[in-house]
């Protein structure tokens, strides 16, 4: 397993954030989570699958390798940081569980 970015505080609309608050949650997490780890960071999930441009590219100046979509709808492969990926709370639903 490979621990990664998801945000400091989980906006759910991140792409409604502008870049400074998007940078903000990013840098945030990355700081605490390179403590912990005492390494870097190189992974993430957006958060809801929610994204835009901008946080893409702020995601590559922070060198973040690859991320992950929270949905396995769009199958295509932009980039490295759009990789989907089925989210725990669609395979519940499918399921019928509750969680």
């Amino acid at each position: 397993h490979i621990l990664g970015l998801h945000s400091y505080s989980h906006p759910t609309k991140m792409s409604k954030l502008n870049k400074s608050d998007q940078e903000s949650e990013y840098k945030k997490n990355n700081n605490h989570l390179t403590k912990l780890l005492k390494k870097p960071v190189t992974a993430m999930s957006h958060p809801c699958g929610d994204y835009n441009n901008v946080t893409l590219d702020i995601l590559k100046n922070m060198n973040i390798e690859i991320g992950f979509r929270s949905s396995m709808s769009i199958k295509e492969i932009r980039s490295p940081l759009e990789i989907p990926r089925e989210d725990h709370a669609n395979v519940a639903r499918e399921m019928n569980i509750n969680i």
